[in-house]
């Protein structure tokens, strides 16, 4: 299932899938799809509501978004990539996430694009779409003397944007140092020790980045290991611990001498 993450409300939104011929092995792209192509389907879905159509039209590969407009990007040089115009309404404010699928045609197999909906923009390079956050903040990377000079009554930080003159003084760092000498190695000890044998971490739900966490990256193992396996002439496919639904899938082939099976998405 692909992924993808916008901000809730986000209008005009044009998405790009990868839709796989079923017919072959190799795992290539399925060409020649149209908007008005037989049996094929659009549809989406949001958390509490029912399935709602998507009535897919004409469109070109370079056209202004227009809902539901449907065209192949490049037969020859993308095989397989279309762009799809999301309807607004998939992604309206109220929930925080939607499904999109595409299914039907000969030889296709289904396309399923999950949408986070989340309420910042992260693509803010200011404040990371974080409306608290204090743009100003990047204009104070320097103080004048390298240090703040010491603070003797109460200061709202919130209100006070200028820090020049202020300094943490030696009783200050003293106190800091001091909380941090207290720290045993009994104590750091008992808290690995929690996290490896105490705490638990949620199965994957999606293939793990390559710089993922070491977390993820020993969920991701355990899922391989513990879970279900279906394979097709075609496709293998990773299911959850409660077999309600995949969590991966891998593109596989046979030429008779190489049995391949591609990266999991």
């Amino acid at each position: 299932m692909a992924k993808l993450s916008l901000v809730k409300g986000t209008t005009s939104y044009r998405a790009y899938i990868f839709v796989q011929d079923s017919s072959v092995t190799t795992g290539a792209g399925l060409t020649g799809l149209a908007f008005g192509t037989a049996n094929l389907v659009a549809s989406y879905v949001r958390p509490g509501a029912a399935r709602q159509a998507i009535t897919l039209i004409t469109q070109t590969a370079t056209g202004a978004y227009s809902s539901g407009g449907f065209v192949e990007v490049d037969s020859a040089n993308m095989p397989g990539v279309y762009r799809v115009d999301i309807p607004d309404a998939a992604l309206a404010t109220g929930v925080d996430a939607v499904v999109v699928m595409l299914k039907g045609a000969a030889n296709m197999v289904p396309v399923v694009l999950e949408v986070e909906l989340t309420a910042i923009n992260n693509q803010v390079a200011s404040n990371g779409g974080l409306t608290n956050l204090d743009v100003a903040v990047s204009s104070r990377s320097t103080y004048a003397g390298g240090a703040v000079a010491s603070v003797t009554a109460a200061v709202t930080v919130g209100t006070n944007n200028d820090k020049t003159g202020y300094a943490l003084s030696g009783a200050g760092v003293s106190a800091v140092q001091l909380g941090l000498s207290t720290v045993t190695t009994a104590q750091v000890n008992a808290e690995v020790v929690d996290a490896l044998s105490v705490d638990t971490y949620a199965e994957p739900s999606a293939v793990p980045v390559a710089t993922a966490s070491l977390a993820a990256k020993i969920g991701w193992l355990m899922a391989l290991a513990r879970n279900k396996l279906t394979q097709t002439s075609a496709t293998q496919t990773l299911r959850n611990n409660g077999d309600s639904s995949d969590i991966a899938t891998a593109a596989v082939s046979d030429d008779g001498t190489t049995f391949t099976r591609n990266g999991w998405s």
